[in-house]
């Protein structure tokens, strides 16, 4: 069962590479057919758009299908590793622990420390030196 998933997967990349180079033999063949004389420049420009724009909704199409179903794998192999790493290592937690408690944090600053336009007073400027230091 997984052979034949993976052969799908190997079989759909492939395909969509092989439209690739095909579209792409179509835009030089029909840049030979304008260099010989028998496409107008204009027509060669709305052919290359339309061929490229077909490219780019099959490759679109097709690259979020396969994003979902390379996240899928990626998921379900992830767990595998994991399993793996936990047997080799036993202290480390497994996958589905209780979080760590986490204490409460405090806010820097409170809603009483805030000025009206909700940003924290600026803080007075520090003292000057005393006369006669040298400032570096």
């Amino acid at each position: 069962m997984a052979n034949q998933y993976l052969k799908r997967k190997l079989e759909t990349y492939r395909s969509l590479y092989q439209m690739n180079l095909e579209l792409t033999a179509i835009l030089r063949h029909l840049w030979r057919i304008k260099q010989a004389g028998f496409l107008r420049p204009e027509k060669l420009k709305v052919f290359q758009g339309l061929t490229l724009e077909l490219q780019s909704q099959i490759s679109h199409d097709l690259a979020d299908r396969m994003h979902q179903v390379e996240d899928d794998d990626m998921f379900r192999f992830g767990k595998t590793r994991i399993a793996w790493e936990n047997w080799l290592n036993p202290e480390k937690p497994a996958l589905h622990t209780e979080p760590p408690q986490k204490e409460a944090v405090k806010p820097m600053v409170t809603s009483g420390e805030r000025n009206g336009n909700g940003h924290r007073p600026m803080a007075p400027p520090p003292d000057p030196p005393p006369p006669g230091t040298r400032v570096i």
